[in-house]
């Protein structure tokens, strides 16, 4: 009886040895495959980030190329409109004040009164125009404002799109750093495993021990049977080693529970921790396209708004310009009817 309950021992123990085998392959093969797959992950993560970085770069350095560009243009229309309408007053200023002395020498004897009126308009519309070269001046003053509002502006996008990126790069950092400890415990337990193997296999090859000698004692009792009294002490002691066997497969079994469970662990922090990466990439996307929506949305809306202030400015200045030309164009003439 006891060959047999040893000998299904010792079968039941060889099935277990094989699939202890086998589950070391398999968990060999899947550290492999995490080990490449982190590998992976971490290399296309570096890359799209850096690709990610770069592009903003490119975009950031081109759109000041063209901010520079348009605060030029825009500097240089200025510089060339306010010249150009300084020049023009002061023409309509100069032949305004020839026509009139010319008109005051011809009537200063025939018309005191008309001269004294004919003065008073000059005073007025002298004031016209000094008015219109203050909102001029002004509309200009309004323009280099939105200016300077377009440019800080552009600071404070630029500076906000450097902390979200320096943010990121922290972040990431922490998740390489989460990886690494995981991996360090997965490899730990790994090396646990493979402690428990061998003592399991200690523990097959004294199992086989104890059979052949529970095989020697049988033939010993159909060979001697006057020894009865020696041979039940042996197979007691035989009986008590086989107990020893067995609590030390059970205390080894209990321990294989735990370095299995221990794996479990660390493979679940391990995808714990890629889950959490890859939530980091999304968020740092999300973040770099809500930094260049916002960015596109303030450009452009400034843009437009100096757009829009420049061009109304530039029409009123002039409308105001024309019906000064006309009202000079209106005066001439009669004076010169007069005159004759």
């Amino acid at each position: 009886m006891f060959g047999t309950q040893l000998s299904g021992i010792g079968d039941m123990q060889q099935r277990t040895i094989d699939a202890m085998q086998t589950a070391v392959s398999k968990l060999q093969d899947l550290t492999d495959n995490v080990e490449a797959a982190g590998t992976r992950a971490s290399d296309t993560m570096s890359t799209k980030l850096l690709e990610v970085v770069q592009a903003v770069e490119a975009k950031q350095a081109a759109m000041s190329e063209e901010l520079r560009t348009v605060i030029d243009e825009i500097r240089s229309s200025t510089g060339e409109m306010q010249e150009a309408t300084q020049t023009r007053v002061q023409d309509m200023l100069t032949a305004l004040g020839e026509g009139m002395a010319q008109a005051i020498s011809a009537i200063e004897r025939q018309a005191a009164e008309r001269s004294r009126l004919q003065a008073e308009e000059d005073g007025r519309r002298a004031e016209a125009a000094a008015g219109q070269v203050g909102q001029m001046r002004e509309s200009v003053g309004a323009i280099s404002s939105n200016v300077d509002g377009l440019v800080e502006a552009i600071r404070e996008m630029t500076a906000g799109v450097q902390t979200a990126t320096r943010d990121a790069f922290v972040r990431l950092n922490g998740g390489a750093d989460t990886l690494l400890v995981a991996a360090n415990k997965l490899e730990n337990s790994g090396r646990e495993v493979v402690g428990g193997f061998d003592r399991i296999a200690n523990v097959t090859t004294g199992l086989s021990e104890a059979a052949g000698s529970v095989a020697g004692a049988a033939r010993g009792l159909d060979s001697v049977v006057a020894d009865y009294r020696s041979a039940r002490d042996a197979v007691a002691t035989m009986v008590q080693d086989l107990r020893a066997t067995v609590e030390n497969a059970s205390r080894e079994a209990s321990l294989t529970a735990d370095v299995l469970g221990r794996i479990e662990g660390a493979t679940q922090k391990l995808l714990a921790a890629q889950t959490e990466a890859d939530g980091f990439l999304d968020d740092v996307a999300d973040v770099i396209g809500q930094s260049h929506e916002k960015f596109s949305e303030g450009m452009r809306g400034v843009v437009v708004e100096a757009n829009r202030e420049f061009h109304t400015q530039l029409s009123r200045a002039t409308g105001m310009l024309k019906e000064a030309i006309q009202e000079l164009e209106s005066s001439l003439p009669s004076s010169g009817r007069q005159a004759a």
